[in-house]
């Protein structure tokens, strides 16, 4: 389980760090072509892009230093956010049609909210993964021959198994009875 650990932060990392280089990408492309953009208002210019950039990966490092710094589930809505700010880049398209896009502009678009999308997804699903109270309890299933036999098992807690007491009560699920009984660490 802690190898598994190591390698879901490792992934959830590097899911950071591909979409943080999307984002320099697309935010580059657009300080540099933003005087060619059709009816781009003229306050908005290179400098401003800039620090927009600066303000959306700060958050982005906010996020991962929560998530080194051990608080998964502010890391995880920060990140969060974060990945949400890839998508704002599909605006683009309320200004001018995709195919008034070069390839290259419409590849650096997709790829920041298609990273930014799967960055959403990775954390929410963490934040579900690390919400989920786990607990390892002795099953006795019942053989065909009638005979029971005792093995260790790891399930989500979830309405039909509450605590009481700090006992699991019996459980009947189809097809096969078992009574649980929590294992102690």
């Amino acid at each position: 389980m802690v190898q598994l650990s190591k390698v879901l932060v490792k992934s959830h990392l590097v899911l950071v760090a591909i979409y943080a280089l999307a984002n320099t990408l697309h935010f580059a492309m657009n300080a540099d072509f933003i005087s060619f953009y059709p009816y781009m208002p003229e306050w908005i210019g290179p400098g401003t892009v800039y620090r927009a950039w600066i303000l959306v990966n700060s958050v982005g490092l906010a996020g991962v230093l929560l998530y080194l710094g051990g608080y998964r589930l502010a890391a995880n809505c920060t990140l969060v956010a974060y990945g949400l700010f890839g998508l704002d880049g599909l605006l683009h398209y309320s200004l001018d049609l995709f195919k008034d896009h070069d390839l290259v502009t419409n590849l650096a678009i997709g790829g920041e909210a298609l990273t930014g999308l799967a960055l959403c997804i990775a954390s929410v699903s963490d934040i579900w993964r690390s919400s989920t109270l786990w607990v390892s309890y002795r099953c006795l299933h019942k053989n065909v021959s009638g005979s029971y036999k005792a093995s260790r098992c790891d399930a989500p807690l979830d309405h039909m198994m509450l605590v009481q007491g700090g006992h699991l009560p019996q459980a009947r699920r189809p097809g096969n009875l078992f009574q649980m009984q929590a294992i102690q660490s």
